[in-house]
C-alpha cells in the first residue's frame, strides 16, 4: 500500500478569483479508485485517503499587505471529498502572528513531533490565512507534505463515488454497522454515564476513526493519562507513529437513532500527541500527551491494578 500511496499524483487546475481573495487551487488525485480498494474493507476504520502533497507559502496562495501585517491566504478544493485536512512539517510562526484554517486558529494542540495536522474540516474545501508582523514575515514557515482527503463523509451527506464500489467490492456494504454497534446513547443511565464519560473518539493519522477508554495507572501518584484502543485503527502506519499522530476528542456523542458513523458529534477536540506504551496483538495502548480531560471519568482502575 505504501508503494501505491506514494506514486499517487496530484493534478493542479488554477482557478482565477477577484484580486481581493487567494487564488483557488482545485486538486483531482489520481489513482483514488485503486488506493481505496485497499484502505476500504468491511469493518475499515479508514474514513481519508493520505495523498502526497507539497509547496511552502513561497510557492502557493498570495501575499499581501495590510497595514503593518504580512497576510498569506491560500485556497485549495479537491473535489467530492467528504473532508479535507493535512500534515505540514517546519511550521514556524514568528511572535504575534496568527494561522487560521477555515476559521480555526492552528495551536500547539495541532502540533507533535515536529508536525503539523490540522483538524478535519467538513467538504471538498480549505480555506488558510496567516498574519503576522510585517517585518517577521520571513520567519513563517510551512512545508505541505500530505492531504487526507475524506472518501466516507463523517458529517452526513454524499460519500465519495469511488467508495461505495470499493466497498461492494470487497464485500461489504455502506449501510452495515459493523461488529453489531449500538448507539451508547439510547442505553444511558445515571448509573452507566461515568463509563460513557470515559470514552474518547479518535482520528488517527487524520484519516482512521476509531473509539477508545480513557486510563490512569493507580500508584504513583502520577497524574498520567492513557487511553486504550486496538492496534486495527492504524493500518499501515506504526504504533509509534500512530500514538504520536492521533487527535483525540472526550465527550463524543451521536442522538439516539442517528447513523452512530456518521451522526455524532466530534465533542471537546484536546489536541494531537502521546507516546507509545504497549501493542500487543490488537490492543493499543499509548499516553496522551494533549489537553487533560474535562467533564470525563476514568471507570478502568488501570493496566497496573493488582486490587481493582
Amino acid at each position: 500500500m505504501k508503494s501505491l500511496i506514494r506514486s499517487m499524483c496530484i493534478a493542479a487546475a488554477a482557478v482565477a478569483l477577484p484580486a481581493a481573495a487567494a487564488q483557488l487551487e482545485e486538486l483531482t488525485p489520481v489513482y483514488l479508485a485503486p488506493l481505496l480498494r485497499i484502505l476500504v474493507h468491511p469493518g475499515s476504520p479508514a474514513f481519508a485517503a493520505p495523498v502526497p502533497f507539497s509547496g511552502t507559502p513561497a510557492a502557493k496562495g498570495q501575499w499581501s499587505y495590510e497595514g503593518p501585517e504580512a497576510v498569506w491566504r491560500y485556497r485549495l478544493r479537491v473535489p467530492l471529498a467528504t473532508s479535507l485536512s493535512f500534515k505540514a512539517t517546519g511550521f514556524q510562526m514568528p511572535a504575534g502572528g496568527t494561522l487560521r484554517v477555515n476559521g480555526r486558529p492552528i495551536t500547539a494542540l495541532d502540533q507533535a513531533g515536529g508536525e503539523l495536522w490540522s483538524a478535519i474540516s467538513p467538504g471538498d474545501g480549505l480555506v488558510m490565512e496567516a498574519r503576522m508582523p510585517a517585518a517577521a514575515r520571513d520567519q513563517f514557515a510551512l512545508r505541505f507534505e500530505q492531504l487526507q482527503v475524506g472518501f466516507r463523509s463523517l458529517f452526513g451527506g454524499a460519500d465519495h463515488p469511488d467508495y461505495g464500489p470499493a466497498l461492494a467490492g470487497s464485500g461489504g456494504s455502506a449501510a452495515a454497522t459493523p461488529c453489531d454497534t449500538q448507539n451508547f446513547t439510547c442505553w444511558e443511565t445515571p448509573e452507566n454515564t461515568e463509563q460513557g464519560n470515559a470514552t474518547v473518539m479518535l482520528i488517527v493519522a487524520g484519516s482512521a476513526q476509531c473509539s477508545g477508554t480513557i486510563l490512569r495507572p493507580i500508584g504513583g501518584g502520577t497524574d498520567k493519562i492513557y487511553i486504550l484502543s486496538a492496534s486495527h485503527c492504524f493500518e499501515g502506519t506504526t504504533a509509534r507513529a500512530a500514538s504520536r499522530n492521533t487527535r483525540v476528542f472526550y465527550n463524543p456523542k451521536a442522538p439516539c437513532g442517528s447513523d452512530i458513523a456518521r451522526g455524532y458529534t466530534l465533542g471537546e477536540d484536546a489536541g494531537i500527541g502521546g507516546t507509545l506504551a504497549n501493542a500487543i496483538g490488537d490492543s493499543w495502548l499509548f499516553e496522551f500527551t494533549g489537553a487533560r480531560p474535562v467533564g470525563t471519568s476514568v471507570s478502568m482502575a488501570g493496566f497496573d491494578a493488582s486490587d481493582a
